[in-house]
């Protein structure tokens, strides 16, 4: 499916950390789902080491060094990097990083966004009664 760019960000963080790896690697089965799908990914990225970069690149990620600091400002440089790596896509997707799952819905959502004639496609819960309590 080469006619969307997935964007996201990612840090790895600290490998010994459990909680930090698991995430990272979870990215990693993002990536493979994308990888399988042809869909093309520029991920922003901080705290990452060179051998898990060179991991993302060998799924097809295109990594790209953050340079801004804030959530919002972090994923506004994920799209202008989305937009100018990818100029001629007529579709852009957002996805989380640690969403292994999501990657096969991008056709579907892609499909509803030629429908509705946008660019830019995000998932969103139907309910936030489905989120967990913590959050």
């Amino acid at each position: 499916m080469r006619d969307v760019v997935a964007i996201t960000t990612i840090r790895q963080g600290d490998p010994s950390n459990e909680i930090e790896r698991v995430r990272a690697e979870v990215f990693l089965d993002t990536a493979r789902a994308l990888a399988a799908l042809e869909i093309p990914c520029v991920a922003v990225f901080v705290d990452c080491g060179e051998e898990y970069l060179g991991r993302m690149k060998a799924l097809g990620i295109t990594p790209v060094r953050q340079c801004e600091r804030g959530m919002g400002n972090i994923r506004r440089e994920a799209f202008r990097e989305g937009l100018r790596r990818y100029p001629t896509s007529p579709f852009y997707v957002w996805l989380e990083p640690e969403k292994p799952h999501l990657p096969i819905f991008v056709e579907k959502l892609v499909d509803l966004m030629r429908e509705k004639s946008a660019n830019l496609g995000l998932f969103n819960r139907i309910s936030m009664d489905s989120y967990p309590d913590e959050q």
